[in-house]
């Protein structure tokens, strides 16, 4: 698709997307050139994604960018909403942000009509652990043993959606 040297718009915005995934480890220009340091950026994506490394953008690639870019803006997202939380939020913790995490669990197992619940406290148990692992089933995730800043954009939007129908549900149909 693209190769060394090549200039374009598409470029820019695969060098925009590999300077927000390795925001804290590389320098990559977003000059629209396929140039050197967007090549070493291109590497070592290819290499932590299990692509094959090659100097050039396939389709598989880019595909792959575009889903890293988002999760990477779901990461910063999460984190300059949530500047008091400590990432990933595991088992043995506890304080107000896991409250939360049961509580939104709980509520999306609801929905889904899953009996399965975290106990409503403050503590990450092993019973919220495992009702985390239920809901990355879910949301078509890998299993989740913790809360990382991912995990936790995505409970808060299904839980809001989930609100939000509720909401509307109540609205036009009251009891």
């Amino acid at each position: 698709m693209y190769n060394i040297n090549d200039k374009s718009a598409a470029i820019r915005q695969i060098q925009r997307c590999l300077a927000k995934i390795y925001a804290d480890s590389l320098n990559v220009n977003e000059n629209g050139i396929f140039d050197e340091k967007t090549v070493l950026a291109l590497s070592r994506f290819q290499k932590d994604n299990g692509l094959e490394i090659k100097d050039s953008v396939d389709f598989v690639t880019f595909l792959a960018i575009m889903d890293a870019y988002d999760e990477a803006n779901l990461v910063s997202e999460t984190k300059r909403q949530n500047p008091h939380i400590k990432f990933p939020l595991a088992r043995g913790m506890q304080g107000g942000e896991i409250y939360k995490v049961n509580s939104m669990l709980s509520g999306i197992l609801q929905h889904y009509s899953i009996s399965d619940k975290p106990p409503l406290s403050n503590y990450y148990s092993e019973e919220t652990e495992n009702v985390a692992k239920i809901v990355s089933g879910i949301f078509d995730m890998p299993e989740q043993h913790e809360i990382d800043e991912t995990f936790y954009y995505k409970l808060e939007k299904e839980l809001n959606a989930i609100n939000t129908i509720i909401s509307e549900r109540n609205e036009y149909f009251p009891e």
